[in-house]
């Protein structure tokens, strides 16, 4: 069961609790070649959408470095094109959906999830 450490009133989430909503066996991938960040991914099946979770996550201490300020950032990309030198072209579908670490962040992610899905599915070329 998932118990965070709170602090004054802020979530302090940590990598290992992002993994547990964002599970592999869902379809999640973790990536922590992106930078300073933890960042999940999603592909959608049968399209070109994939789903991307900026997780405000540090790489180097697992855990938000400013619990209650960082906040995580969902938002799609088509990507399935490629360009006369086979690299592939990537295509913003929406803006990031913001969610913070506050109580019930789990039920905001899986609503931002849905949000951007349903956007995005307006847009993608498959």
């Amino acid at each position: 069961m998932f118990e965070p450490s709170i602090g004054a009133s802020n979530l302090h989430l940590t990598r290992s609790d992002l993994d547990e909503v964002l599970k592999a066996d869902k379809g999640w991938t973790r990536y922590s070649n992106q930078g300073y960040e933890y960042v999940y991914e999603y592909c959608v099946p049968s399209t070109s959408i994939r789903i991307r979770v900026q997780s405000g996550v540090s790489i180097q201490t697992g855990s938000m470095d400013v619990p209650g300020l960082d906040a995580m950032r969902m938002f799609a990309i088509s990507y399935n094109k490629r360009n006369g030198q086979g690299k592939a072209i990537v295509r913003g579908l929406c803006k990031a959906v913001i969610v913070r670490p506050a109580p019930g962040w789990q039920e905001r992610l899986k609503g931002a999830y849905r949000e951007v899905l349903r956007k995005a599915k307006g847009l993608a070329v498959r």
